[in-house]
């Protein structure tokens, strides 16, 4: 389950609401968002409008889809009937992820390192439009989205799937 909630006020906040299996469709989304700054072009889709109403969300929540993507791919948001219409027709195919944490973390330290003096600089946009929201954010955003979900997932989940959790996503 996924639900999407926002505060509409100035500096508002994005919160996904999701059970174990969310949370983590959500950090490997983010790992492949973060993964490779030489290969920027990923858009990350979740339909997720027609889920059911989550009752544990404090605030109401937005009958809306999510994607994610970063600003390095020059993605625009005008063309997104578009990229529906191709998904639509579009053979299905799965796709293999090898979530390595040691690898990631790793990788994580590496950025930390090197981009110290590029913190201040974590810019994108957050728009909704078409029964969507998107994320457009820098890889660093998504570098920081990641550790709050890995922390979320080490200090919270044991081994059930039970349970609904919720994560800011700035």
């Amino acid at each position: 389950m996924w639900r999407i909630e926002e505060t509409r006020e100035e500096g508002a906040v994005t919160n996904v609401w999701g059970d174990k299996n969310a949370m983590l469709a959500l950090l490997y989304s983010l790992c492949v968002l973060m993964k490779n700054p030489l290969d920027p072009m990923k858009i990350i889709y979740f339909p997720i409008k027609n889920n059911a109403e989550c009752t544990s969300c404090s605030h109401k929540t937005l009958k809306e889809d999510i994607v994610f993507t970063t600003t390095e791919s020059h993605f625009k948001v005008t063309d997104w009937n578009m990229y529906l219409k191709l998904f639509e027709r579009s053979k299905q195919e799965t796709y293999v992820f090898r979530y390595d944490k040691d690898q990631i973390e790793s990788l994580l330290k590496e950025r930390e390192h090197n981009a110290q003096d590029r913190r201040k600089r974590i810019n994108g946009y957050k728009l909704t439009c078409f029964d969507t929201l998107f994320l457009c954010v820098n890889q660093m955003a998504y570098m920081e989205a990641y550790k709050n979900v890995r922390k979320l997932i080490d200090e919270n989940m044991d081994g059930s799937s039970d349970g609904i959790y919720s994560i800011s996503l700035g």
